[in-house]
């Protein structure tokens, strides 16, 4: 059993000097004039697994809808509960038909519907507050992420990721793109290029940040941060363009 384990502690600190590692040195001084701030979290609710079942298992993305419930994908789930935390149904349908879920799956609210993309089955399924089908629409091309609803289209994300070839072990800024996509499933509009930067080798890849948007539907503009200093891009649809670079002082 020892020798196993100092087998796989050698393994484990063989991989992580493997990878380049970027130094990164804070000032002295903080950037934000407002630093040393302490935020104190405040519990509003709390979800309790019932009949000795667990609801979780990776939940992530969760979001509120106008009435206060709040729906949070998980895997093979897709959960609905009261504004307090009260469990009320998985709206979860697992296959290939009407209705139906392969596996991966992202979704917004609008108005009051949801808007589901499964991204195997390349389709979007619009149900309403329940779970029940409205009707679904296919794709001719498969997408990253489905972002939002806008006018009669969906907006959606997607990579245009390296060959095989050019997987070497090093770290690629990777090109990244809004989609307007038709009901039809005809691409309309697509936006300049996001990068986001990822270590690629084959059989391995890493991100260097997390990738998070926010639509503003008043002015049609999304608001994308893709990179470790925090760095906002705004993508004005209208005019197709990325209108504005701000970075984002942390206290």
């Amino acid at each position: 059993m020892r020798k196993i384990a100092f087998l796989v502690l050698t393994i484990l600190i063989s991989v992580s000097f493997s990878f380049p590692q970027e130094v990164i040195e804070n000032p002295e001084k903080p950037l934000s004039s407002n630093a040393g701030r302490v935020l104190k979290l405040k519990e509003e609710f709390r979800i309790t697994d019932e009949s000795e079942e667990f609801f979780f298992k990776r939940p992530g993305r969760l979001k509120i809808a106008r009435d206060g419930s709040i729906y949070i994908p998980d895997e093979d789930q897709f959960l609905k509960f009261t504004p307090d935390g009260q469990f009320i149904k998985n709206l979860f349908k697992k296959g290939q038909g009407p209705g139906e879920i392969q596996r991966f799956f992202y979704f917004v609210l609008h108005d009051n519907s949801i808007y589901v993309y499964d991204s195997m089955g390349v389709k979007v399924i619009h149900m309403d507050k329940e779970g029940e089908l409205i009707e679904e629409f296919k794709f001719r091309e498969r997408y990253a992420y489905l972002l939002g609803v806008l006018d009669d289209n969906f907006v959606l994300w997607n990579a245009d990721w390296p060959g095989a070839e050019e997987r070497t072990g090093k770290w690629h800024d990777v090109p990244n793109y809004f989609f307007i996509v038709s009901k039809d499933g005809k691409a309309v509009k697509k936006s300049p290029s996001i990068p986001i930067k990822w270590y690629l080798e084959r059989g391995i890849s890493m991100s260097a940040s997390r990738l998070y948007t926010a639509y503003n539907e008043s002015i049609k503009t999304f608001f994308v941060n893709s990179t470790r200093e925090y760095l906002i891009s705004a993508w004005d649809i209208q005019n197709n363009k990325i209108i504005k670079n701000a970075y984002l002082l942390c206290s």
